[in-house]
């Protein structure tokens, strides 16, 4: 290995001498010497070399830290809506319940409600008979009460025109007298 890196050391050594020997002017020297300078830099400092790759490593870490956390992020997000989903689910389950049980009390509860309103049907029905039943009683006492009423007026009217007529014909028969 050592062999093979010096090897190449020398070859790049010669062909930079021998593109130096072939460089025209002063440009050229001065481009080549900075060109020269940058190659040795760059050959001599590993960490030079090697930051860009770290640079670039650093990046990609940092990516991936990134989406990482945003996947983690998204995980949670997710797992929270499933939790809110299945509380939904939950509660319209729950709702669910509930409507049939109350529908089951409900039919259970039809007899009983039936037969409460037959009661109070009857009620009912028994206190209008009994208004009916009053009213007609009523009416029959005061129509009684009045035909009643009535022949006590005919029979009071008969007695003073029976007393009118007696004491005319007793004023009559002393009137006879008196001539």
């Amino acid at each position: 290995r050592m062999a093979l890196t010096i090897q190449c050391a020398v070859r790049g050594w010669a062909s930079r001498r021998a593109f130096g020997a072939r460089a025209v002017g002063s440009e050229g020297r001065k481009l080549n010497a900075a060109a020269l300078a940058l190659q040795a830099w760059c050959f001599l400092n590993t960490n030079a070399r090697h930051k860009p790759l770290q640079r670039y490593w650093r990046r990609q870490r940092e990516a991936s830290a990134t989406r990482i956390a945003c996947a983690y992020r998204c995980h949670l997000a997710r797992r929270e809506v499933w939790g809110q989903v299945f509380d939904a689910r939950a509660i319209e389950g729950v709702r669910r319940v509930q409507a049939v049980w109350r529908g089951h009390l409900a039919r259970l509860s039809i007899p009983y409600r039936r037969r409460v309103m037959a009661s109070v049907l009857k009620k009912r029905a028994c206190l209008r008979i009994q208004c009916a039943w009053r009213v007609r009683g009523a009416v029959e006492r005061f129509r009684r009460a009045w035909r009643v009423e009535e022949e006590a007026q005919v029979i009071r009217v008969q007695a003073r025109r029976a007393r009118e007529a007696a004491a005319a014909s007793v004023l009559q028969a002393r009137a006879r007298r008196v001539w």
